[in-house]
């Protein structure tokens, strides 16, 4: 039972480092002038990606931007990335 336990909590801990970011991930996008721990937007990666790497994001508007990985979350929660750059059209 205590390897079985030691087991669960080191796929817990470990498994995220491990994968990173794949492509057609779910991630929370998070801007700097974001409250802390509060959630901005919802997209896709596009790309593979590792901690502190830029990949491309689709936001479920259909709006691309680039950002930095900046935590990969948990089992349950998504990465976190932050907005480098995003491209905004003016009509």
């Amino acid at each position: 039972m205590a390897l079985g336990i030691v087991i669960s909590v080191g796929i817990t801990v470990f498994y995220p480092e491990v994968r990173g970011v794949k492509e057609g991930d779910p991630v929370a996008v998070v801007s700097e002038s974001a409250i802390p721990g509060i959630v901005g937007r919802v997209g896709r990666a596009m790309a593979d990606g590792r901690k502190n790497d830029q990949i491309k994001i689709v936001l479920n508007n259909g709006t691309e931007i680039v950002g930095v990985i900046e935590s990969y979350g948990g089992l349950i929660s998504p990465p976190k990335i932050k907005i480098v750059y995003e491209e905004k059209l003016v009509e």
